[in-house]
């Protein structure tokens, strides 16, 4: 009677054995789904991470674009209207020359009605070459004096040649032409025609 207890007994603690390893199994299963499932989870959480990563820079370079697009934009109309307004530029710029002997300078006036800006002149001669400006702003009528000491130089030189060739010297002067660059007020660059005078 004993051993056939013992026996029920050893059998019935196998099967607690056997049945708490398939309970062990079972939950080890599980837990390695959990785990499988944790680990699809954090892949799919770095991928959407990426994805959002890669739409915001996007949208930054998107913006960076419309920006740039936007600035160019506002240049061009800037220069439709630049150049509308030089199409359509009616400045009056004309100038006058005279030598003023005593002060062995030329005077330079703008006769004309309009604003010259940057205004750069021109003197040439076989022996006398002179660029003089830019000046900023000479407004219509206005007169600026461009002195010219080189002229009284020449003239002291001929007069001393002639003296010393035993000849009676003939009279001074220099042929020369004066030109003139400017800008108007509208921003076009001008060059006025020649202007022929004689320095005495």
């Amino acid at each position: 009677m004993a051993d056939w207890l013992q026996a029920i007994g050893t059998l019935i603690a196998a099967g607690i054995a056997i049945w708490a390893v398939c309970v062990a199994r079972s939950a080890n299963g599980r837990t390695d789904h959990s785990n499988r499932i944790a680990e699809d989870s954090e892949k799919h959480a770095k991928e959407a991470n990426g994805i959002a990563l890669d739409a915001l820079s996007k949208s930054e370079r998107a913006n960076k674009i419309a920006e740039e697009a936007n600035q160019i934009s506002q240049e061009a109309n800037a220069i439709a209207k630049d150049q509308e307004l030089r199409l359509t530029d009616q400045s009056v710029v004309s100038w006058g020359v005279q030598w003023d002997t005593q002060a062995q300078a030329l005077d330079l006036t703008n006769i004309g009605k309009d604003v010259a800006l940057h205004v750069t002149v021109i003197i040439y001669s076989r022996h006398l070459q002179k660029t003089y400006g830019p000046i900023e702003r000479l407004a219509g009528g206005e007169t600026i004096k461009i002195p010219l000491p080189q002229v009284a130089e020449m003239r002291k030189k001929h007069f001393a040649r002639a003296q010393g060739s035993g000849i009676i010297a003939s009279s001074f002067s220099v042929a020369c032409t004066v030109t003139v660059h400017w800008v108007t007020e509208v921003g076009n660059a001008v060059t006025g025609e020649p202007l022929e005078l004689r320095l005495r």
